[in-house]
């Protein structure tokens, strides 16, 4: 069998380790061409891969409207559920790593990146670094949504934190509903911090009396 030049970029790069932000952007890079290559879909991974190279996705998009869909489902079932829109798995960056782990069993290439704790906080610190510079706008959808208008994610004004010499900013999510009301959610690693919003219609009052208890942290183990 011809090996694979692509693949084995992406597993080569594994190997070296991920040791600065080039070295992040890179290998993310390299994982969306080969997810564009074989028609991989995987609407979070290809959102966080696509953050460190735009600023703003307005145009419709496969990516852009798989990504806006999923997150317009869960929060209509989390509505649904009566549950507050802050637990919803795609904020957390260990969303991120499993969808990760699933692209890099798929075609068999190292995995400890995502395996190992050692290896993925210093990984996604570098990230966070990276992206924290990169605002991006999710605007524009193939399918109609229920809830969503448009979201916006950017680095939290204010909020920086030292990890081993790596200046990471907390990340603010920022839903714009069709309703005219918006609701922020602040992230950092894989703990969802803060949620807030103002209200302009009894929906958005709702959620924000849900979500006002849910301001410490959740983590993921």
């Amino acid at each position: 069998m011809a090996r694979d030049v692509l693949i084995e970029k992406i597993g080569n790069t594994l190997v070296a380790g991920i040791e600065s932000e080039q070295a992040v952007v890179y290998l993310l890079v390299e994982i969306r061409k080969l997810a564009d290559r074989v028609k991989y879909k995987d609407p979070v991974l290809r959102m966080f891969c696509n953050w460190v190279v735009h600023t703003d996705l307005a145009s419709k998009g496969e990516g852009s409207t798989l990504f806006l869909a999923t997150l317009d489902k869960e929060i209509d079932d989390a509505l649904g559920k009566n549950k507050s829109i802050s637990s919803l798995s795609v904020f957390r960056f260990e969303t991120f790593r499993e969808s990760l782990r699933r692209f890099l069993n798929q075609f068999s290439l190292p995995d400890e990146l995502v395996q190992i704790e050692k290896k993925w906080r210093p990984f996604i610190m570098r990230y966070s670094s990276v992206v924290s510079e990169c605002p991006i706008v999710y605007s524009a959808s193939k399918v109609p949504l229920k809830h969503i208008e448009r979201i916006e994610v950017r680095k939290a004004p204010r909020v920086v934190f030292e990890v081993n010499g790596l200046l990471v900013h907390r990340l603010r999510w920022r839903i714009f509903f069709n309703d005219g009301s918006n609701q922020d959610v602040s992230t950092f690693g894989n703990s969802v911090t803060v949620q807030w919003g103002r209200a302009k219609s009894p929906k958005s009052t709702e959620i924000s009396r849900r979500t006002a208890a849910a301001s410490a942290p959740l983590t993921r183990t």
